[in-house]
């Protein structure tokens, strides 16, 4: 009998497994937590009980660490108003204790799950970072996007800011994969609705994103790309499509592209996905009977091989764990 990192390996790799692995994950606390850990135990406390809580009740096929308390690198968010603010920026020094933090984190949660899962360790793209923290920081709305206001102003200094971003996530990296604690990256990227147009992201995003997954690569040679949202519809997936990663996971309820083209989009790379992760859909709200159909379904459209059932994004955090049981039940019979 495989061992679930033998079997999740496996379908990494394309290869034949004795079942289909499933992989789920949901946030343990609201958004408004989510870069408190540092200041509060308790905070840091929710998370490791939120990954306790996954693994008595789901007992997931795989891992993705959700970093929630520990969102942010600790750039001054608040003090990037403009362009010109960018050009100053420096990585964040080694010894930072909020490195020390996200090792503490990952040691607790390997210790907890044990050698013979994968775990893979959630990281934001340096732009993802970069936007969510100054709304955060700034106290502003999330239909802002100021990244794009500092592309229209600057964007070599853009451009400057995430590749020093990346270089602090490189840090990270090597504090939690180089030690042995975590076995890859699941590396979300957005461009959200397309509002960056193709070219200037691959010109001034794009290098930030390679450099994290170049490093990351030289550390494991199985990480995951996640392309979270709608990324502006099918032909915006051009941007991702040649990223060196050996999994990739994308919303194809809100894009439009569903795994069998991926699977054909992605030459060579393994696919997770396959069920919407609205409160309204078949996941979260159907029977028993629909959920095991609609996995079912996206395994024949699908195919077997190479495929890690999951969902577009995280899911709702007040989910029945039993549906997920639901779907690795059925995955295991097909």
């Amino acid at each position: 009998m495989e061992t679930k990192r033998e079997l999740v390996l496996k379908a990494l790799h394309g290869e034949k497994t004795d079942r289909i692995p499933v992989g789920f994950w949901y946030h343990y606390m609201p958004y408004e937590e989510m870069n408190l850990a540092m200041k509060s135990p308790e905070i840091f406390e929710k998370n490791i009980n939120g990954h306790r809580k996954l693994k008595k009740i789901f007992k997931p096929d795989f891992l993705k660490i959700m970093t929630d308390g520990l969102f942010f690198l600790p750039f001054d968010y608040a003090a990037l108003q403009s362009a010109a603010d960018l050009k100053g920026l420096e990585p964040i020094p080694e010894t930072h204790p909020w490195f020390d933090k996200n090792v503490e984190l990952v040691r607790t949660l390997r210790e907890m799950y044990g050698d013979d899962i994968l775990i893979y360790f959630n990281m934001f793209a340096p732009m993802t970072q970069m936007r969510d923290g100054i709304r955060v920081f700034q106290g502003i709305s999330f239909d802002i996007d100021r990244v794009i206001d500092f592309l229209k102003e600057d964007a070599e200094a853009v451009k400057h800011a995430l590749l020093v971003f990346a270089q602090s996530l490189e840090t990270l990296m090597k504090k939690v994969i180089g030690k042995g604690l975590a076995d890859g990256v699941y590396f979300s990227v957005s461009n959200p609705h397309g509002d960056i147009p193709t070219d200037i992201y691959k010109k001034y995003i794009m290098p930030s994103e390679k450099f994290v997954l170049e490093k990351a690569k030289e550390l494991s040679e199985d990480n995951i790309l996640h392309i979270c949202g709608n990324v502006g519809g099918k032909e915006m997936f051009s941007i991702y499509q040649d990223y060196d990663v050996r999994a990739v996971n994308w919303a194809i309820h809100a894009s439009g592209l569903s795994l069998k083209e991926g699977r054909e989009y992605f030459k060579g790379k393994a696919i997770i996905g396959g069920f919407d992760n609205s409160p309204e859909s078949v996941l979260c709200s159907g029977t028993k009977e629909e959920v095991e159909a609609c996995a079912e379904q996206v395994v024949q459209e699908a195919g077997r091989d190479g495929l890690i059932l999951g969902a577009d994004c995280t899911i709702p955090s007040d989910i029945d764990l039993e549906r997920l049981e639901w779907v690795r039940r059925k995955a295991a019979a097909l």
